[in-house]
């Protein structure tokens, strides 16, 4: 007779391997519809602002803003406080992701603008961009001798194409880890769950999740025109991700950790990594969305409405899964 333990082993494996096929799809699925992406894009936007502002900071905030790890905060620097004090340690540790994402941004040699942000100097690889995303599946070609690229006359500054490129590239790399790790810190909590009574809400609330994220994106990275080889990368972290999460939390607990260790290290390795990657994704966020709102409104009112909406759309549904997930 199968044991109880057998069976919710057997349950979160399912799991992992049906969060696996959904991932894969909601990824997938940009590079081979046929579909223009460029009406939808301001969605991709949204959705990666409520990530880091509904789910990553809220599940920082209630692991981290507590008095046990302000008492550690505090006993480390030697500062004795009020018995009634919290450390916003979750918002302090967002600040970080984001100015690590613009010093590091600022790093990168750029002549006149990024990929990502639209000013009129960048107006031509814009163009480029939003072209690329209207061609779904043919951006896979990208990076071959023969992918398009701009004259020229259109890079303004002799090599600020390709430094352009760098930039655009690198926020989706990062776009990627800050995903990841909050992908595979969700995954090793249900692994370590023992009780999966809800794991069957849980997953269908997850399937929705990780399929738009992974639109989100796979949107950045056809706008940023990746190569075959990133692109593949890219799909490969993150459809493994929250299946990779959940058989390391399986491990643990047949290793005999406990799912209810509520120990400060171990609170600290698993907030202050969605903290970070909060502020990164609100830093990712807020080029994407300048990229779609500029400050000159170049496009009509009825165009700007829809992307505000659309905007609008990504964010509340990932707060509604935010329910759930």
């Amino acid at each position: 007779m199968t044991s109880s333990q057998d069976v919710s082993v057997d349950a979160r494996y399912v799991s992992g391997v049906v969060l696996f096929f959904f991932s894969l799809a909601g990824c997938v699925f940009p590079f081979v519809s046929s579909m223009d992406l460029t009406v939808v894009r301001p969605v991709s936007t949204g959705i990666v602002f409520a990530v880091a502002m509904v789910h990553l900071l809220p599940d920082a905030e209630k692991q981290l803003n507590t008095r046990d790890i302000t008492e550690v905060i505090w006993n480390s620097v030697g500062f004795k406080g009020e018995d009634d004090d919290t450390f916003p340690l979750a918002q302090t540790l967002m600040l970080l992701g984001g100015l690590i994402m613009l010093a590091i941004d600022q790093s990168i040699p750029c002549h006149h603008s990024s990929a990502l942000y639209i000013g009129d100097s960048g107006k031509g690889e814009a163009e480029e961009g939003d072209k690329a995303m209207g061609e779904g599946s043919r951006l896979l070609k990208y990076g071959s001798d023969d992918s398009p690229h701009p004259s020229e006359p259109e890079r303004g500054v002799s090599g600020g194409h390709d430094e352009a490129d760098l930039g655009a590239k690198f926020k989706v790399y990062a776009m990627e880890a800050a995903i990841a790790v909050h992908s595979i810190i969700i995954g090793f909590t249900i692994g370590i769950k023992t009780d999966t009574s809800a794991l069957t809400g849980l997953t269908v609330a997850l399937i929705f999740h990780q399929g738009f994220e992974g639109m989100a994106l796979s949107m950045a990275a056809i706008q940023s025109r990746l190569n075959d080889d990133a692109v593949k990368v890219l799909i490969a972290m993150f459809s493994m991700s929250m299946p990779m999460g959940i058989i390391m939390g399986i491990i643990a607990t047949s290793w005999g950790t406990s799912p209810d260790d509520s120990g400060v290290m171990t609170v600290m390795l698993q907030a202050v990594p969605n903290a970070v990657a909060a502020g990164m994704l609100a830093h990712i966020g807020y080029e994407l969305m300048m990229q779609d709102f500029t400050h000159c409104h170049s496009d009509s009112f009825k165009v700007r409405a829809r992307k505000v909406g659309l905007l609008a759309i990504g964010g509340a549904v990932m707060c509604v899964l935010g329910i759930w997930a």
